[in-house]
């Protein structure tokens, strides 16, 4: 969020509370998502019967209606580079089990990179 602060792009975030609380201002919700796959699927997958997994021979847009802005395991596709674990909320929906522990590993890595690129500047 510090980011694109510094980037002049207005956000909702005020301040951290405690661990799992923030302090936001009220947004107006933008009325549109936009999905970028590289990869097949969800709803994508059923839709189209192609294996989730499979690699597309080219990005693919989609556009419908709706979204707030946050970028989270519920919000994105988060599969384990070169292995196809799934870590997002697929984990929850197909009972994969495992939901929490693949989170905190999603989180500390976003953490672990943020600090590293903060350290190279």
């Amino acid at each position: 969020m510090d980011r694109l602060e510094t980037a002049g792009v207005k956000i909702h975030f005020i301040r951290t509370i405690n661990e799992t609380d923030v302090l936001v201002r009220k947004v107006h919700i933008l009325p549109l998502e936009v999905i970028i796959r590289n990869i097949a699927a969800g709803s994508f997958s059923k839709k189209y019967g192609v294996p989730e997994g499979k690699p597309l021979k080219m990005p693919l847009l989609e556009l419908s209606l709706k979204v707030a802005d946050e970028i989270t395991p519920d919000t994105c596709r988060l599969w384990e580079k070169g292995v196809g674990v799934k870590m997002d909320k697929d984990r929850f929906r197909q009972d994969l089990g495992g939901v929490e522990e693949a989170y905190e590993e999603a989180a500390k890595r976003v953490i672990r990179l943020s600090a590293e690129d903060t350290a190279r500047k």
